[in-house]
């Protein structure tokens, strides 16, 4: 279902004729932007309470700039967020057909967005040149979240915008800070005030009523300059043809200003037909009007046309009513008007049931229209519970699907309790909602409510009871997932899957998501394929977008596990233009997901920026779409970029990111890989003792079987015992990770463990088998061209390529590794402490200079090699200038320390 936009609210209402110009307020205003110019300063207030002419004054302003306009003319039911940012969006698109895609995509998200992520969305695709953004009536905002939104804008604002607040009140918003640094303009009662000459040129000029100097002076003192006061007083004196009576009315238009406002009003009412009073106060509740809206209210659709007719007498009278558009069709009355007329109906005897029919028939007739967040709304309103409840029930699950959460939550809250506990499916909503919101406490509560209801009824179960039992079993498998659960999470997948018909897209989608999820969490690849597929499929089909888009996402994961980059990067691209095409040409969150798994494809290729570009930008819509778990992965995506290229102190503190972001969204599969990372960090940093101890404690827990979920952390202890002269230990471990990886075909995994079973061989001294198995290993990485994961094994894992490079095999590849490792470690021989010599570049040496190198190491100086392989001195030079400069050193010493540490000459 699609919200239908009142384009009423973005049209800037037409000035008045003949109205009072005020050159010193518009000054003032343009103290605060350059006409046709970059604004020069952020934002204008224009505060004051209702009936000074903030709007009028505003409205002069603008038609002396030369800048595009977005405008907003805010109302309550504007406190709801997503309903908020999606006029907002639309205002910013009148100045920019195509800003602000990003945003939109935010706001059909499933779940809760934190506030300054789609703060966030709007800055980064905000209209690129100069304009001015006007939220008129702001004072009709309540929600303080929305405040905190309008907050983080000022505080991050584009120089290109310029932000006016038209309100009756000041907002709880950072303006004494932008007051100091001189990035506000300002307009108060005490700058709206009428003065006496502005007065005198209202009542006699504009409303022609030739007013004496002494009865200006009177008006003047009696309304303070309001100029809704004036505007009251002049429509009673129209009323009064003689000056003598004018005068007279003048001179009684005095008393306590708290009376003034209900004496005006009488005065006004009192010169009406009957059947525009009753026509304005039948009217009075509605936010805006046309004229066949009117005729359902008023007339209940008994005289059409006659409403347009009266709308047209108003306006001409001046009885406080705006126009919203320029065709004249839809209106508002003035605040303080309106306000003035509720209060009146208030005081009839038989307000409550009158109000309360009124709110029906604007309900009604919203619902004919086809705007379903009118009518709830009035219905509400009219405490027609009910009849609210009627209009949601349909469409709530629609509403889910397409992440209007917030709507959904906040209409059944003002739902009485037992309307939506005797209405399962209020329940099944407020489960999902409340699940998808991350308030996962208040879920099962409101399962247990549907449950009870549909244990009450006969054991004739229906159709509609066996799809509310699909639901609830469908949450709880989500739940029982998130807690780790995964055999009770499939255990209620498998049983709530027959219970879910066709239409039912959400749960179906969540359904095959959840349960692809379950069996990857397993480690079962090709089991949990066609679960993806289907969830994709039924959720493309019935647009349940953002778990078909997680579901391609899991796919590429798929491929990436078994060993497939290329047809992994082929899944990813697909996810990010697809995610790009449902987000309406910007990526969904969800998109992040691929952007990281392209990312760590581009470093398992040693093609870093383009790994960090990708882990910023998926960390990046994580963020903006409150996914806490994709900015998870790809924290500790950069926490193995960090090891990659040998920033340690980066990727500690990286990694205490993580854990930090791992508290916030505690998921289960995510354990094993902080704890696996974290043995990489300790190893890295030559930290032994911690990895001793953490190795020790976790060997404990090795007995049965392995939990798949803890794959990376039982990979890293393999490294730990390697490095802790344990290969025995580590080769018993790595066979049965070799045993699991090989039966679920997850060859990528198969390709890393040979790589680490190889140095265990090799540290066993076991050399000519741990060249049968790099070789294994290599054979299987070298079609989808893998180098990260040989090159972070370190210097053992050069020396062992080296020696497949002296048997003759596999010469190209293993080249090509070998000039990817980008940091060693150089060891002085007599003393084996390491000296850092920064980037290091490991090229093959040819024949001659391993002769070179060995003469070298064994003492012969330049002149001496030359004699001894007869080569000229300047030949021997030559080949020593190429040995440091692959190695990467400056002399002899530092050139045999890095050959002995790569195995390439003998440690003396």
């Amino acid at each position: 279902m699609t919200d239908s936009l009142l384009t009423t609210k973005l049209h800037i209402p037409p000035l008045r004729k003949g109205f009072v110009s005020r050159p010193r307020l518009v000054e003032k205003c343009c103290a605060g932007i350059e006409s046709g110019a970059q604004p020069s300063r952020k934002h204008t207030l224009i505060s004051a309470p209702a009936g000074f002419g903030k709007t009028t004054i505003l409205l002069e302003w603008l038609q002396q700039i030369d800048l595009p306009v977005a405008w907003l003319s805010l109302d309550e039911g504007d406190n709801e967020l997503d309903r908020f940012f999606t006029y907002l969006v639309a205002a910013l698109q009148q100045v920019e057909d195509d800003s602000c895609q990003s945003l939109l995509g935010l706001l059909q998200t499933p779940k809760g967005t934190p506030i300054q992520s789609l703060v966030a969305a709007l800055i980064n695709d905000i209209p690129s040149r100069p304009f001015v953004l006007v939220l008129d009536d702001f004072h009709n905002l309540g929600n303080k979240t929305i405040y905190q939104a309008i907050g983080y804008l000022l505080e991050n604002q584009p120089p290109q915008m310029h932000l006016v607040i038209s309100t009756r009140k000041d907002p709880p918003l950072p303006f004494a800070k932008l007051r100091a640094q001189g990035q506000m303009a300002e307009l108060r009662v005490a700058d709206l005030r009428f003065k006496r000459e502005e007065s005198s040129a209202f009542m006699n000029e504009m409303m022609g009523l030739d007013l004496s100097a002494a009865d200006i002076d009177i008006l003047q003192t009696r309304t303070e300059g309001w100029v809704a006061g004036l505007q009251l007083a002049a429509i009673s004196l129209a009323s009064y043809p003689d000056p003598g009576q004018r005068s007279a009315f003048i001179q009684e238009f005095a008393g306590d200003n708290r009376h003034i406002m209900d004496y005006l009003m009488n005065e006004v009412l009192s010169q009406q037909s009957e059947e525009v009073r009753d026509f304005l106060l039948h009217t009075a509740f509605l936010e805006r009007f046309c004229g066949p809206l009117c005729d359902a209210v008023v007339y209940d659709s008994d005289a059409r046309g006659a409403s347009q007719t009266i709308l047209e007498t108003i306006e001409t009278a001046n009885l406080f009513i705006v126009p919203l558009d320029h065709r004249r069709r839809w209106y508002r009355y003035h605040h303080l008007f309106a306000d003035l007329l509720k209060h009146r109906l208030l005081r009839s005897h038989d307000a409550k049931e009158r109000i309360r029919l009124l709110h029906v028939r604007t309900s009604e007739w919203f619902e004919r229209e086809g705007l379903l967040d009118e009518a709830v709304q009035y219905a509400l309103a009219a405490e027609e519970f009910d009849r609210a409840a009627s209009l949601i029930e349909p469409v709530v699950i629609d509403l889910i699907s397409e992440s209007r959460l917030s709507t959904v939550l906040n209409w059944l809250e003002k739902l009485p309790g037992e309307i939506v506990t005797k209405r399962p499916w209020f329940c099944i909503s407020h489960a999902w909602a409340s699940l998808l919101s991350g308030n996962m406490q208040d879920t099962e509560p409101h399962l247990q409510k549907a449950e009870a209801h549909i244990s009450r009824k006969t054991p004739q179960t229906s159709d509609d009871d066996i799809r509310i039992r699909g639901h609830i079993i469908t949450i709880r498998a989500f739940i029982a997932r998130w807690q780790g659960d995964l055999q009770r999470s499939m255990v209620l997948s498998q049983e709530a899957l027959p219970l879910l018909s066709e239409e039912c897209t959400l749960a179906r989608t969540g359904l095959a998501l959840n349960l692809g999820n379950v069996y990857l969490a397993r480690g079962e690849l090709t089991a949990a394929r066609p679960h993806y597929e289907e969830a994709y499929k039924v959720g493309q089909s019935g647009g349940a977008y953002y778990p078909a888009l997680v579901a391609l996402n899991n796919l590429a994961e798929i491929q990436f596990r078994q060993g497939h980059l290329h047809q992994a990067v082929e899944i990813c691209h697909q996810a990010i233009q697809t995610g790009t095409k449902w987000g309406s040409g910007q990526p969904m969150p969800a998109t992040g997901l691929a952007i990281l798994k392209l990312g760590e494809v581009y470093l398992e290729w040693n093609n870093l920026s383009e790994a960090l570009t990708h882990f910023k930008r998926g960390i990046e819509l994580g963020k903006l779409g409150g996914e806490t778990f994709i900015v998870l992965v790809g924290t500790l995506d950069l926490v193995c970029l960090n090891l990659s290229r040998n920033d340690i102190p980066e990727a500690s503190s990286m990694f205490k990111r993580a854990q930090k972001t791992h508290s916030q969204a505690h998921r289960e599969q995510d354990i094993g890989k902080l704890a696996g990372l974290q043995a990489r960090i300790w190893l890295a940093q030559e930290n032994m003792d911690a990895a001793a101890r953490w190795a020790s404690t976790l060997i404990q827990n090795l007995e049965g079987e392995l939990d798949y979920q803890r794959y990376e952390e039982h990979r890293s202890l393999a490294r730990v015992l390697v490095g802790l002269g344990k290969p025995d230990e580590a080769l018993m471990l790595l066979e049965r990770l070799l045993v699991s990886a090989e039966e679920h075909k997850r060859m990528g995994e198969v390709i890393v463990i040979l790589a680490i079973q190889a140095l265990a061989l090799q540290a066993q001294g076991n050399d000519d088998q741990a060249v049968r198995v790099i070789t294994r290993s290599l054979s299987l990485a070298e079609p989808e061209g893998y180098i990260r994961t040989f090159v972070d094994e370190g210097l053992a894992m050069a020396r062992l390529l080296y020696e497949i490079l002296s048997r003759g095999m596999q010469q190209e590849y293993v080249r090509n590794l070998l000039a990817a490792f980008p940091t060693l470690e150089a060891a002085e021989p007599a003393s084996q402490e390491h000296l850092k010599h920064g980037s290091v570049t490991i090229e093959t040496l040819s024949e001659r200079e391993l002769e070179v190198l060995r003469l070298i190491a064994d003492g012969f100086s330049n002149q001496e090699i030359a004699q001894e392989l007869v080569l000229a001195l300047d030949t021997v030079k030559g080949h020593t200038r190429k040995i440091y400069g692959k190695f990467g050193v400056h002399s002899r010493t530092q050139a045999v320390a890095i050959a002995q540490t790569l195995g390439l000459l003998p440690l003396k």
